[in-house]
């Protein structure tokens, strides 16, 4: 994946999921993006935003990620 946007899909071949977990429960994303704005050869920036499954969703707003691999 390059910089961009990419729609959260949570199909099992999908390369684009979300998920929020608790204490009690893990809830899956059914709509939302992630914004990548910076990728190199060992690192990857960027936030997403979605609202996850369950009788009450979460709505998840600021999210942002910046990781080395």
């Amino acid at each position: 994946m390059s910089t961009g946007s990419y729609t959260i899909t949570n199909t099992l071949s999908g390369d684009v999921q979300g998920y929020y977990e608790d204490a009690d429960d893990e809830y899956k994303a059914i709509s939302g993006n992630i914004t990548i704005t910076s990728k190199t050869s060992d690192r990857i920036k960027g936030s997403f935003q979605f609202t996850t499954d369950g009788a009450i969703p979460f709505v998840i707003t600021e999210g942002t990620f910046d990781v080395e691999y």
